[in-house]
C-alpha cells in the first residue's frame, strides 16, 4: 500500500502531491509530523483476500499514531474499488471526476 500525508483530501493524482508536499512545508515549519490524514492511493496483493488483509494491518497502525486521524482513499473510478472499500467498512467521501475517495474511520 502506498501513501502520501496531507492536511486536505486530494480529488487527483495532481492534488495529491501538491497537498503532500503543501502538508510537508507546513509541517516543517512547525516542528509537527507531516500531515494528519493517510492518503491511500495503491493497494496490491497478488493473493485473494490481500489487500482486505493490507488495509487491516494498516488500519492498526494509523490507529497507534499519534499524528494521524484519518485513513482515505484516492482510488480509481471503478466499481470494483467502490465495492472493495464499501465491503471493507469504508465510508464515500466524494466523487471526484477521474477517482473517488473513501475513509475508514479511525477511533482512537
Amino acid at each position: 500500500m502506498c501513501f502520501a500525508f496531507t492536511n486536505k483530501i486530494p480529488r487527483n493524482v495532481k492534488e495529491l502531491d501538491l497537498l503532500s508536499k503543501d502538508a510537508f512545508l507546513q509541517s516543517a515549519q512547525r516542528g509537527q509530523k507531516i500531515g494528519k490524514i493517510a492518503i491511500a492511493y495503491t493497494v496490491w496483493s497478488t493473493k485473494k483476500g490481500g489487500g482486505k488483509l493490507i488495509v487491516k494491518e494498516v488500519f492498526k497502525i494509523i490507529k497507534k499514531s499519534n499524528h494521524l486521524n484519518r485513513l482515505v482513499t484516492l482510488s480509481p473510478l471503478t466499481e470494483m474499488a467502490r465495492n472493495f472499500h464499501l465491503r471493507n467498512g469504508a465510508v464515500e467521501v466524494q466523487i471526484n471526476e477521474t477517482t473517488q475517495n473513501f475513509e475508514y474511520k479511525v477511533l482512537k
